[in-house]
């Protein structure tokens, strides 16, 4: 009995497990669904709670934005309000005065005694000064200054009837013109603009640098040419009010604060010197090179942070830069500057005195300003490596260069560019010279307009002479590095003109090359311009090079046969001569011609030429001796240039070392 009561007990659990087991497993399931339910509500409120939190941060924005506009323009209703005002104080001024005196000659008795009668003389005008007085004048301003001359309030009886009317109106002299500096062609309301805080002043132009970094990095990549600081200035204005008046109208407002605080904070200063509006014989007004430098130094300066940085809204204004910063920055700047030694030299004489004795650190305006000081030197530097550019490409010495000389002059200074800009720089060339043809002063100014003006010559000029160049340089040791790169070229000169001669059947081609040699030959056996010698080297070596790869990849016309000619010439024993320029057209070695002029610049020097042209006058020509020629080609290594045509000689006997009277 007992164990089946036991037994029945522990059915009886059983059942109540099983029933506990089904209920907490009915449980479990209900408080899944309410977590899946709990977590779906959850991530509801979260998502409403972001999408009112930015609608907030909108709305707040918007309300900034609203309430800036809404000060901005109630300071310009008060600041017109003030301006009428003023005028209008002006004017019940001037009326008070003329009113007492109107008074006061009312009160006064005339006496009849002195009043003229009807048969006195009357003193007419004539009649020139009639037709003039028929002018009257209603500005209160002008007849406020006839009032002030002194004249006496009570008219006599004569002049009674002429001072009752109105006065004629005295010319104005001519108002001093507003000092805009460079924005004197873009603004044209009449007005005075308000002096501002400084601290304004100096965030505007720092807002106006960062923006401009952006603009440039936008014409850059779509290939467009930058603006200019002044026009980007008067852009931005228009950009940021929408209304002309407006935005001309706080443009004023920046004028005229840069000029007032222009002495005494650098920042505002330098961005004065920048667009004119301070000294007008800086080096640094309206030149789109030290604004673009200025620029770069400001983002390199800066590093990862924006440029605003470098304003501080403090007292001082200072921004101070750590000396490692600074070391780094500047290596970004110059990468030009790859000798050690001129690195430490600038570091040591320009940058280091600059740290403060006690912090050690740079004031950056300072910095920047030693830095724009620098580049100052370096264009100039540029200006003169342009000029010989353009002396370089004038093939023909006649100070003018066509559209081939201007392309190819161009494709020297940046490969880069394309041919759609090329054409563009062109045009505006040829409008700044006023012709047909671009004079140096224009070439000159569109490379700089273009940012061209950077380009740096490559004194190591095939591969074998390395040796950096400056303006300093003595123009002999610049000709002696002329001198072993043509020495040391692989191949040598003269056979890439073979070459070229050989392959190239395009008549064009090699009168364009004959032309760039004969140039090259003019400046460097003078042995006065350096730089033009080697500008003019570089560009017949490129010229040729292109040639060559154009005949290497099938692009050239097709082969030559030069060669059979030169043999059939070779027979005659004749050689092609330019009669009536009396130009060689045999290309003999450059350096037939420079062993003398180096002997003459410095005694003792080794002489590496073939020798001095004898007897040479015009209309006559040097020819090498037959062992410095090949075999087989008569006239030089790539034989005659140019052959008789219907009956008229070829060219000119062998000569040996000397020149001969032409035929």
């Amino acid at each position: 009995g007992k164990v089946a009561q036991l037994t029945s007990e522990l059915d009886s659990t059983k059942a109540e497990l099983r029933e506990a087991k089904e209920s907490f497993q009915s449980y479990r399931d209900e408080s899944k669904e309410m977590l899946v339910m709990m977590q779906s509500d959850k991530q509801t409120l979260e998502n409403t709670v972001t999408h009112y939190e930015e609608k907030l941060y909108r709305s707040e924005e918007y309300r900034a934005m609203a309430i800036a506009d809404a000060t901005r323009a109630l300071e310009d209703d008060i600041a017109r309000l003030i301006d009428e005002r003023d005028d209008l104080l002006q004017r019940v001024r001037f009326f008070e005065r003329q009113l007492a005196k109107v008074q006061a000659g009312l009160n006064e008795d005339i006496s009849s005694v002195h009043q003229e009668t009807q048969t006195d003389p009357i003193a007419l005008l004539d009649s020139a000064a009639a037709s003039d007085h028929e002018e009257y004048n209603d500005d209160p301003t002008n007849a406020e200054e006839d009032a002030d001359e002194g004249e006496s309030p009570q008219p006599s009886a004569t002049t009674a009837v002429f001072k009752s009317r109105k006065r004629r109106a005295k010319p104005k002299p001519n108002k001093p013109r507003r000092n805009l500096g460079g924005f004197t062609d873009f603004i044209s309301l009449d007005k005075v603009g308000r002096m501002k805080s400084r601290s304004w002043v100096v965030k505007c132009i720092a807002q106006i640098y960062a923006d401009k970094t952006v603009a440039d990095a936008t014409d850059d990549r779509e290939n467009n040419e930058r603006q200019k600081i002044c026009e980007y200035v008067y852009d931005w204005h228009l950009n940021r009010y929408g209304l002309r008046n407006l935005a001309e109208m706080n443009l004023l407002d920046l004028i005229v604060s840069c000029r007032h605080f222009a002495k005494s904070n650098m920042k505002i200063r330098l961005f004065s010197h920048f667009t004119g509006l301070t000294d007008t014989a800086s080096p640094f007004r309206d030149s789109m090179e030290h604004v673009n430098f200025y620029l770069l130094c400001l983002t390199q300066l800066a590093g990862s942070q924006p440029i605003v940085t470098l304003f501080p809204d403090t007292e001082d204004g200072i921004a101070w830069l750590k000396p490692a910063k600074v070391l780094t920055a500047i290596k970004n700047i110059f990468k030009c500057i790859d000798d050690s030694d001129k690195y430490r030299e600038f570091m040591e004489e320009k940058v280091e005195p600059l740290q403060d004795s006690k912090t050690s650190l740079i004031d950056a305006d300072v910095l920047l300003l030693v830095l724009l000081e620098d580049w100052s030197r370096r264009v100039e530097l540029n200006l003169v490596h342009l000029k010989a550019l353009f002396r370089a490409g004038d093939s023909d010495n006649d100070g003018f260069v066509t559209y081939d000389e201007f392309r190819q002059l161009v494709k020297l200074a940046s490969s880069s560019v394309s041919d759609q800009r090329i054409t563009k720089m062109y045009r505006q060339a040829l409008m700044a010279s006023g012709g047909d043809v671009i004079d140096q002063s224009s070439f000159v100014s569109i490379m700089k307009r273009h940012g061209m003006s950077k380009w740096l010559i490559n004194w190591s000029a095939s591969g074998a002479a390395s040796a950096t160049v400056s303006n300093e340089m003595n123009p002999d040791d610049m000709f002696e590095v002329l001198d072993s790169a043509l020495e040391t070229s692989s191949p040598s000169l003269e056979d890439q003109l073979r070459a070229v001669r050989e392959k190239v059947s395009n008549e064009e081609t090699i009168t364009d090359i004959e032309k760039n040699y004969r140039s090259f030959m003019t400046k460097y056996s003078s042995r006065v311009d350096p730089e033009g010698a080697w500008l003019a080297y570089r560009l017949l070596v490129g010229k040729i090079a292109s040639v060559l790869t154009q005949c290497r990849t099938g692009h050239a016309n097709a082969l030559s046969g030069r060669a059979a000619q030169s043999s059939a010439s070779a027979g005659a024993g004749e050689d092609a001569v330019d009669l009536a320029s009396g130009v060689p057209l045999a290309w003999p070695s450059p350096l037939a011609d420079a062993g003398h002029h180096q002997q003459a610049a410095k005694p003792g020097l080794r002489r590496r030429g073939r020798g001095p042209r004898q007897g040479l006058v015009r209309g006559q020509r040097f020819v090498p001796a037959r062992s410095e020629r090949g075999p087989g080609t008569p006239g030089g290594p790539l034989g005659p240039l140019s052959s008789g045509e219907q009956g008229e000689p070829s060219g000119l006997p062998e000569q040996r070392g000397a020149a001969e009277e032409p035929r």
